[in-house]
């Protein structure tokens, strides 16, 4: 081995979507140029790719040149020549796959959000932390130059002090697995959607009005 390839960190995904594909770990698209993926990363190497659908991640393997490819999350984290995890899964299995990834002792990445609600964001945290292995939380749109303005702007109190934030989420899941007889997308399915996206849901549902809500559940 190299002394250049010594220093690479060497990657394994856990999950083959397109999160992965188009976005963190392969090919970032046009506008997000810069957000390099692993393979484009300095001192990152993407090792191996995961998932438990039957030939998704040989696929995503033999497209994007990656040496490794499993379909067991245990056989990915025992192998050697894998430093650190990048979970991309929905978010009602970070919970089980972080913990699987801190008892592998390897440092892990997970995709937004970090978990469902607040208990198991926690119990992921204070895993890692008695474990003394590193965990990040891919929140980058925290570093973009919009966030970062925002930001100079509540510090400087430009608009006086902020009390309540209300808005309208006016996203489409889109259509992609609403065929008959296709599997519901992640963000359709209750189990894995975080609880903050439930609130909003049924306060929609209900009529409650989400800025007095977010107060109440501050005050609480």
């Amino acid at each position: 081995m190299s002394q250049a390839e010594a220093n690479n960190v060497r990657w394994g995904i856990i999950g083959a979507g397109d999160v992965c594909e188009k976005k963190s770990g392969v090919r970032p698209k046009p506008f997000m140029h810069d957000w390099p993926g692993f393979l484009a990363a300095k001192n990152s190497k993407l090792t191996a790719v995961m998932s438990r659908t039957p030939g998704r991640a040989k696929g995503f393997a033999e497209r994007n040149g990656i040496p490794k490819s499993f379909e067991d999350v245990d056989a990915l984290l025992s192998d050697e020549e894998i430093d650190a995890v990048y979970v991309a899964t929905p978010p009602g299995t970070h919970l089980e796959l972080a913990l699987k990834v801190c008892a592998a002792k390897k440092p892990c990445l997970l995709e937004k959000p970090m978990a469902r609600n607040y208990a198991e964001s926690k119990q992921i945290a204070d895993a890692f932390k008695a474990a003394g292995v590193p965990l990040f939380v891919a929140y980058s749109s925290r570093t973009f130059a919009r966030t970062a303005k925002v930001k100079q702007l509540l510090d400087s109190k430009a608009i006086g002090d902020l009390t309540a934030v209300t808005y309208r989420f006016t996203s489409s899941p889109g259509v992609r697995g609403l065929e008959e007889g296709a599997e519901l997308p992640w963000r359709l399915k209750a189990e894995q959607v975080p609880d903050a996206i439930k609130l909003r849901a049924c306060c929609a549902i209900c009529g409650v009005d989400m800025r007095r809500a977010a107060i109440r559940a501050a005050e609480v």
